[in-house]
């Protein structure tokens, strides 16, 4: 065979393979419909045993309980029962769990509507972060509905409660709720001997109670707000160049809180104090493996991690409840309460407050005319802490009230009046 021979061979080779394979595919493609089919869209409810819906599609509607629900995750009011589960709020004098009366050196408590974690989205997940951008819901057109800011809503006073019904709404400015602790059980949610938290700081051995007698909660009505939560440490030193946490903590000794930041985002290598660096830019809530909140020292090398963000695992104890110790409550301040119970139409001024002969107010205070006596008890509060006699005395707001300290301990302040001029 010539070498031209066995080219013209291997040519009419290739060319008969390749023209059955474009046969092939023809006959392939004119076994295809000319177009695609129209979708049909069945009319029959979901629900009907008769349903022509092609099963290629799920429609899920969640109807269980946690839907009602305004926390996430689950263990946010988790009980405490370890090891499966453990509470994340400070126990109270109400529970009686650990000696009774007003003890608060028990078990950590479930958390429930107006204890600071769960007021706080740092710690309930679904609760307002003052760092996102809420959008309105959508009508059924793909436009937005109505925006829900103060002109649409006259002032915050008829914002819906359900964005697609627009029946229900609430005066968010006088009518939202935060819970208050109170010296003794009968004392009433509204008296001068109930504290709200301005950070977390109640309950505390003076004011335990958050609960009445029958086990009903005690609220005020108040604006909205919300809380950014930080776990801390605590240090031997005002430069906070020594710092423990936990178990670790001499309550004599270490007594400058510094708040803790971290390396990662899982908050598992964190320091506070003089350790931190530029490179410690996380925070927030951590859970231990160790009900004492006990970490190993940064010096140890390989580093044992024994708290961290995620609630998993053996990682179960928050770490922001902290320990009780017991100790000796210092000597209490003397205090005086200033109760805001209603405002004229016409508005007016407070034209001085004084503690015994003592003038707390650098000059008037304009009231607006049907002002929230939240917001004008608020007033009165700055006033006096900016005022002639701030080192003397402390004004701190409590819905409608306003208590005010006496900065030096001791009786010497006992049996002073409280008088307050207004036109």
């Amino acid at each position: 065979m010539t070498a031209a021979t066995s080219l013209e061979n291997t040519m009419k080779t290739r060319n008969s393979r390749l023209f059955l394979a474009c046969a092939l595919a023809l006959a392939g493609a004119a076994a295809l419909p000319a177009a695609a089919q129209k979708l049909n869209i069945s009319t029959d409810p979901l629900g009907t045993g008769v349903s022509s819906i092609k099963p290629n599609v799920m429609f899920i509607l969640d109807d269980s309980g946690s839907m009602a629900s305004d926390y996430m995750p689950d263990y946010i009011n988790d009980s405490h029962n370890p090891p499966s589960t453990t509470a994340g709020c400070f126990d109270n004098g109400d529970d009686g769990d650990s000696g009774g009366g007003s003890n608060i050196g028990g078990a950590p408590n479930a958390c429930i509507a107006g204890d600071p974690p769960y007021m706080s989205s740092d710690f309930n997940t679904i609760y307002y972060n003052p760092a996102l951008r809420y959008r309105p819901a959508m009508n059924a057109d793909g436009t937005e509905m109505p925006v829900q800011n103060s002109a649409t809503t006259t002032g915050w006073t008829a914002v819906r409660t359900n964005p697609y019904q627009n029946v229900t709404t609430t005066n968010i400015v006088t009518g939202y709720q935060d819970r208050v602790w109170c010296a003794n059980q009968a004392d009433a949610a509204t008296s001068g001997t109930c504290r709200q938290n301005s950070g977390y700081n109640f309950p505390n051995a003076a004011f335990p109670y958050g609960d009445d007698a029958g086990g009903s909660t005690k609220y005020i009505a108040v604006s909205p707000y919300h809380y950014r939560m930080q776990t801390r440490q605590f240090c031997s030193d005002a430069a906070r160049t020594i710092c423990v946490s936990g178990s670790a903590i001499n309550p004599s000794v270490h007594i400058f809180p510094a708040a803790e930041f971290c390396r990662d985002s899982e908050l598992t290598d964190c320091v506070a104090g003089a350790a931190v660096t530029a490179a410690h830019t996380f925070s927030g809530v951590r859970w231990c493996n160790n009900a004492n909140h006990q970490e190993d020292s940064i010096l140890t090398i390989p580093r044992v991690n024994y708290c961290q963000r995620k609630k998993i695992g053996a990682f179960i104890h928050a770490k922001h409840i902290g320990l009780t110790v017991n100790g000796t409550v210092p000597a209490r301040q003397a205090e005086g309460n200033i109760q805001v119970q209603s405002i004229d139409p016409a508005g007016g001024s407070i034209t001085g407050i004084t503690i015994g002969v003592t003038q707390v107010l650098s000059g008037p205070v304009a009231i607006a005319g049907g002002a929230p006596i939240s917001t004008v008890a608020g007033q009165i509060v700055t006033a006096i802490n900016s005022g002639p006699a701030s080192g003397t005395y402390v004004a701190a707001q409590s819905g409608a009230n306003v208590v005010v300290t006496s900065v030096a301990t001791g009786t010497t302040e006992n049996g002073k009046a409280i008088t307050v001029n207004a036109t």
